[in-house]
């Protein structure tokens, strides 16, 4: 499956023959030589949104057994810490490496 790319003037002029090739593969439409869209097949956008949705839930669960497993070593403190930490998780800038154990925390 290869991309057909297409320039915003001639996808406008052209929208019937443009949505024909979506069918047969995606089309990147140009904007002063820019990529600025891409139009997908319906059948293609299915298939990845499915494969989207599966990716996005098993991440969910990973990130849940994270934050199980965490609060079963006794790594999570205070509640603030505990959404603070579940962020940085949840956006990949840190693992349970990066937790202080409970312990190691200074007191206030």
């Amino acid at each position: 499956m290869g991309l057909n790319f297409w320039s915003a003037r001639d996808a406008a002029k052209n929208f019937g023959a443009l949505m024909d090739a979506a069918e047969e593969a995606p089309v990147i439409v140009r904007r002063h030589s820019r990529p600025r869209a891409a139009v997908l097949g319906w059948r293609l956008f299915e298939e990845y949104k499915k494969a989207y949705d599966e990716a996005f839930d098993a991440r969910q669960i990973r990130l849940l057994e994270l934050r199980m497993q965490a609060a079963i070593e006794g790594k999570l403190g205070t509640s603030y810490r505990a959404r603070a930490l579940g962020e940085r998780l949840k956006n990949g800038r840190a693992s349970l490496d990066d937790v202080p154990m409970a312990d190691d925390v200074p007191e206030r």
